[in-house]
């Protein structure tokens, strides 16, 4: 009986292991981004509406 290849799998397995956290990281900068753009209205508009 041979040994299974499952080569494949591990490569699978490691592009997962690396994957997740740089999705998690992207997911993290674009909320950031977003959030900032936000804070910068919210300024804008009470600037605005104190004058």
């Amino acid at each position: 009986m041979d040994t299974p290849d499952t080569f494949n799998y591990l490569l699978l397995g490691y592009a997962v292991l690396f994957g997740l956290p740089f999705l998690y990281l992207l997911s993290w900068w674009f909320r950031r981004r977003n959030l900032q753009r936000d804070l910068e209205l919210l300024q804008t508009l009470n600037d605005e509406q104190k004058k």
